[in-house]
């Protein structure tokens, strides 16, 4: 069985509590998501945002998870910049910023396959 599935058959099986919970972790999670989609587009002008991992498909999150993020135009010599930026926006949550441009191929191939636009 996969993480996601396994996480799939965790988030079915919370009590009503407990989803309420993930509920919110959810939600506190999308709003520093927007926000940092925010930052890159006016920030660093990127054209094109997506959020992966377990935010897009659905997996379980806690307040101290990872947010993935793929993002497309950032100027080379801004991206260190833009991923210490990011860092700021949540106590909780972390923020990884993938490239879009800079991808390979095969790695693109896994990504692809769970990512939504923000």
């Amino acid at each position: 069985m996969s993480i996601e599935s396994t996480q799939r058959v965790v988030i079915q099986s919370l009590s009503p509590e407990q989803q309420r919970q993930q509920d919110d972790v959810r939600a506190q999670a999308w709003a520093v998501v927007r926000r940092a989609a925010d930052l890159l587009r006016q920030g660093f002008g990127v054209t094109k945002i997506m959020a992966s991992g377990s935010l897009a498909y659905g997996g379980f999150l806690t307040l101290d998870s990872t947010l993935e993020l793929v993002a497309w135009d950032i100027p080379a010599d801004r991206y260190f910049r833009a991923v210490g930026e990011l860092q700021l926006l949540s106590p909780d949550f972390a923020i990884n910023l993938l490239d879009g441009d800079r991808v390979r191929p095969h790695w693109w191939e896994v990504i692809r396959k769970e990512v939504v636009d923000v």
